[in-house]
């Protein structure tokens, strides 16, 4: 038989369809703006960097390696400020492009011996806005032969790329169960029954900081000026509030690396 495959994104209709009674798209007030600069790579020239607290950040890291004659990179920004606005029913569309000049006063003064923010936001050709929007869960992604996938079945804040890696996992595990299951509402079923109830965790947890809570911590400990990073918040810690995060994502490494292939050789 055939089936339905809704992957139309956080506006999906067929989620619309599925569940008539879902709660309108949920915006917590945070803005996003992303750009892509040429830029020399930073730290060890691959490093992903995180700036800032949950509240207010900067997310940096190159998408190209360097350039030989130039040293140039194309990096890759996401700047992020959560903000009081009466018109939040409003921010609900997607990306739409804007002028830097709009954004870039909450990151004027961002400039450190090592990087300037400002300078790399200005580098870009051009820059785009959109809220970190998502909505809550449902109780299933299937009906019979239709089946909901990627941001249709659970639009999430991109909290440590959570999104598009879920997006692909889905995928993979649908593939794995029509597989097992044939072409029929009983893949899907078994495709709901492996990833609706966790995958609605991750949702509800990336409205929380994420990874960032880590720097929430030493904003706490220490206004964000030390010294020495180890006598704020030794390794350890550091090292033990990653790997809980990265567990409760399902990012752990060498728990990915050990388990069996999602669709087998």
């Amino acid at each position: 038989g055939g089936l339905l495959i809704g992957a139309d994104g956080i506006h999906s209709a067929i989620r619309a369809q599925m569940h008539p009674a879902q709660p309108p798209i949920h915006w917590g007030g945070a803005l996003m703006w992303r750009g892509t600069s040429l830029a020399k790579p930073l730290r060890t020239g691959s490093s992903f960097i995180g700036l800032g607290t949950h509240r207010q950040r900067m997310v940096i890291y190159p998408i190209s390696p360097a350039d030989p004659d130039t040293g140039l990179a194309m990096i890759n920004w996401i700047a992020e400020v959560t903000i009081d606005d009466v018109t939040a029913s409003n921010r609900t569309g997607w990306y739409s492009q804007i002028e830097i000049d709009d954004f870039i006063h909450h990151f004027e003064h961002w400039k450190y011996d090592w990087l300037d923010v400002p300078a790399l936001i200005r580098g870009a050709e051009a820059a785009y806005e959109n809220p970190m929007i998502d909505r809550d869960p449902v109780s299933h992604w299937t009906d019979g032969p239709v089946a909901l996938m990627g941001d249709a079945a659970h639009p999430m804040y991109p909290t440590g790329s959570n999104g598009a890696s879920q997006a692909i996992i889905d995928a993979r595990v649908l593939g794995a169960k029509i597989l097992a299951h044939g072409i029929g509402p009983s893949a899907l079923a078994a495709y709901d029954a492996a990833l609706c109830e966790p995958v609605s965790q991750i949702v509800l947890r990336n409205r929380e900081a994420g990874p960032f809570g880590l720097l929430n911590l030493v904003n706490e400990r220490c206004g964000g000026e030390f010294e020495d990073i180890d006598e704020v918040i030794p390794l350890a810690e550091r090292e033990a509030f990653m790997a809980r995060y990265k567990s409760a994502a399902g990012f752990a490494r060498d728990t990915l690396n050990a388990a069996a292939p999602t669709i087998a050789p």
